[in-house]
């Protein structure tokens, strides 16, 4: 306490008390986050006090703009777009469709059966594309690529006259972002195009024309969309984020301003290259230069011997040297790869940076990546379209009275591997020590199981009961021959023939 609280609480202690109160408080706000503090090191940060929505709204149309020229101009960005999306589909996402729980009957196997013959033959025509230019496979891969660039994507549910399923796709340029109003006497609210009531979105308003061509651009309409026929993808990173940004979101000033750093670059070694050569000619009496008959070459070429007059003196121009920017240069590449999602080595090709164990490690933490892109950001889309092909299947076959309690179960592609026989031993010692089903092991390695038990036994038919060490069945890991008299088979025997002694 200071002296002159002292004296204070010696004639008052209420009033010493409110002092001790109010320095006790004033320490109190100087205790606070760094990040929210006014001092001189946060000058000049620019920290906008806003919503998801709201900062996407306003920044949608120039991100857009940004990621799709980076990816067309920018080979950086270009690769990087097309290993995400090659990686999070590969040749294609794949769907079985499968009892609720997994117990169906007579009458619902065979539903099963057909169902998903027809989708197999759906999927692998441009037919379910609305533009018909992709087979299902072909548009996971273009719709994750529009992600990547533009932020998100839309898909329509349309029927053709004969009752067959197509899927138009559309950027998120599509959407009618003029068709925004807040109700006020009515619980409908337009954000952006986004049709919402009570709080629940209800559908899109989407131009008519299908593509945004200079032609069609002062002459469009917009169409409102229930939301129950069109799916909307994008990756949602805060609550109230309604629309997608693009994935270059922080990483287009780096990969602006390496193209900027790229030129300087190639002109700074181009100086380096360069060489010039300067005569002297020294001066006569009369301060005039000595004339000479003889003429100098304008160029100089490797090997070549030229006799310099009497007077001349040759003088070489030594270019500064370039220095290496080598680090500097990876540096920017593995800032642009964090930002988009990806790993340097996916993006660059460059794999001399790392050895095997951290490429191994790389590689697993963009797998976890991987598993939010495919199953909280794809998934749920896909369920959504794989609902509509049963919604019209069912409609088609009369012989089927609901496909309710049908489900789709996908499989992702299988993701690649630095040591395939070491990672396919570990799935492996999982399936022998019970803790991972066949099924689901066939799933990682992004296979069916079913389909391959029954390929199985087309084969083994075919065999005809031919010896090939490939037969499990017959041949052990190591390829020995599995002998019927083995110790096992002796000792269930033997078993076998002691309960019946003993019932003698």
């Amino acid at each position: 306490m200071e002296i002159w609280d002292r004296v204070v609480s010696f004639f008052s202690a209420t009033k010493a008390l409110k002092n001790a109160q109010a320095r006790a408080a004033i320490k109190l706000l100087d205790r606070q986050y760094d990040i929210s503090s006014k001092s001189p090191r946060n000058n000049g940060w620019k920290r906008p006090k806003t919503n998801a929505s709201q900062e996407v709204s306003a920044a949608l149309n120039d991100a857009m703009a940004s990621g799709q020229e980076l990816c067309r101009n920018n080979p950086l960005a270009k690769r990087a777009k097309r290993v995400i999306a090659a990686s999070t589909v590969g040749a294609g996402i794949r769907v079985k469709f499968i009892h609720e729980d997994g117990k169906p009957n007579r009458k619902q196997k065979r539903k099963l059966i057909k169902l998903n013959k027809k989708w197999k033959r759906w999927a692998k025509k441009k037919t379910c594309d609305f533009d018909g230019h992709h087979t299902f496979y072909g548009l996971q891969f273009l719709w994750m690529s529009t992600i990547v660039e533009s932020g998100g994507v839309f898909i329509r549910k349309h029927i053709t006259p004969l009752g067959e399923l197509e899927l138009q796709s559309f950027e998120q340029s599509h959407l009618d972002r003029s068709k925004s109003s807040t109700g006020t006497d009515t619980d409908v609210d337009i954000i952006d195009g986004m049709e919402y009531r009570n709080g629940k979105l209800v559908g899109y308003w989407l131009y008519d024309t299908p593509t945004q061509t200079i032609a069609h651009r002062h002459h469009r309409k917009s169409e409102f969309y229930s939301v129950n026929d069109v799916v909307h993808i994008y990756l949602k990173e805060r609550a109230g984020q309604h629309l997608g940004i693009t994935w270059f979101d922080a990483s287009a000033n780096i990969l602006r301003n390496y193209e900027i750093y790229k030129d300087a670059k190639l002109m700074q070694q181009q100086i380096a290259a360069c060489f010039a050569l300067f005569v002297e000619e020294s001066a006569s009496a009369g301060g005039l230069a000595g004339d000479s008959d003889s003429e100098l070459p304008e160029e100089v070429s490797p090997g070549m011997i030229e006799k310099v007059a009497n007077g001349q003196t040759p003088h070489v121009v030594t270019p500064p040297k370039a220095d290496a920017s080598t680090n500097f240069d990876i540096s920017l590449k593995r800032d642009v790869a964090v930002g988009v999602g990806t790993t340097y080595e996916s993006m660059t090709g460059d794999n001399s940076q790392t050895n095997f164990a951290s490429g191994r490690m790389g590689r697993i933490e963009f797998h976890q990546q991987l598993d939010i892109y495919q199953h909280i950001m794809l998934e749920p889309a896909l369920d959504i379209i794989a609902g509509w092909f049963m919604d019209q299947f069912e409609l088609q076959d009369r012989s089927i009275n609901s496909t309710e309690e049908f489900e789709a179960s996908w499989t992702f592609p299988p993701r690649l591997s630095v040591d395939p026989k070491v990672d396919f031993d570990h799935i492996m010692s999982q399936v022998r020590n019970g803790m991972l089903s066949p099924s689901q092991a066939a799933q990682k390695l992004g296979r069916d199981f079913m389909a391959i038990i029954e390929r199985w036994k087309e084969d083994k038919e075919l065999l005809d009961g031919l010896p090939f060490d490939f037969d499990p069945s017959m041949f052990s890991s190591a390829g020995n021959q599995i002998d019927e008299n083995d110790t096992a088979s002796g000792a269930v025997k033997t078993k076998s023939e002691g309960q019946n002694d003993d019932q003698d």
